[in-house]
């Protein structure tokens, strides 16, 4: 049951925040093929990995399990937003995440 919630989980939580597979390698340093992999069940991601798309997606990591609650309609409505204006260079480091960090974490 946790498996394919993670799994679906983990989806949701990058199409409601409105980015690519793409988007997120670009922001997290995890591979595109790896994501989709996770995405599908194929593959759960180490704890260091795990902990990036918490902290990226900003949820709970009870919510991404299934085990309880979940995020906001806003949460994945600001990750979105300030994305956006990042991307147009209006602001440097979107929302409450340490993107240097997360880069660092995974090695670049």
């Amino acid at each position: 049951m946790y498996k394919e919630a993670f799994a679906s989980k983990l989806k949701k939580a990058r199409e409601k925040t409105g980015f690519t597979q793409r988007d997120v390698q670009k922001e997290t340093g995890i591979s595109q093929s790896l994501i989709a992999r996770y995405e599908t069940g194929v593959l759960e991601p180490s704890v260091e990995t795990l902990g990036i798309l918490v902290d990226f997606y900003e949820v709970d990591m009870n919510w991404i399990y299934g085990t309880k609650g979940g995020p906001s309609e806003y949460n994945f409505q600001h990750i979105r937003d300030d994305y956006r204006e990042e991307k147009r260079g209006r602001k440097k480091n979107p929302g409450n995440v340490n993107r240097p960090k997360i880069r660092e974490a995974v090695g670049e």
